[in-house]
C-alpha cells in the first residue's frame, strides 16, 4: 500500500512485481464537509492503515491542521482523522 506525495490517492501493489492492483482517490469519498466526511474540511490520505484481511484494507483520512481555527475555537474544533474500510478486490 502506498500514498502519493500529495495524499490524494492510495495504491495497492502486487508483490513482488509492485504492479498497481487497485487505486482509491479522494474523489471516491463523499465531498468534504458532507455525509460521512462531515468531519473533514481538506482531507488527505496518510500512510497509516493496513489490511484487515486479504481483500479489505483500513484507510485513514486526515485533516490539515488549522492553527487559526484551533486558536479561535479551541482544540475540540479540530477532527484529526477518520478510518474507512476499502474493498481492495473491487477497486
Amino acid at each position: 500500500m502506498s500514498v502519493d506525495e500529495g495524499g490524494q490517492g492510495v495504491r495497492w501493489h502486487r508483490l513482488p512485481s509492485l504492479d498497481v492492483a487497485a487505486v482509491l482517490r479522494l474523489s471516491d469519498f463523499p465531498a468534504a464537509g458532507t455525509g460521512d466526511c462531515s468531519v473533514h474540511d481538506r482531507p488527505w490520505f496518510s500512510c497509516q492503515g493496513g489490511y484487515a484481511d486479504a481483500d479489505t484494507a483500513l484507510v485513514t483520512l486526515h485533516n490539515s491542521y488549522d492553527e487559526a481555527k484551533v486558536f479561535m475555537f479551541g482544540e475540540d474544533i479540530w477532527e484529526e482523522h477518520s478510518h474507512w474500510l476499502a474493498d481492495v478486490a473491487s477497486r
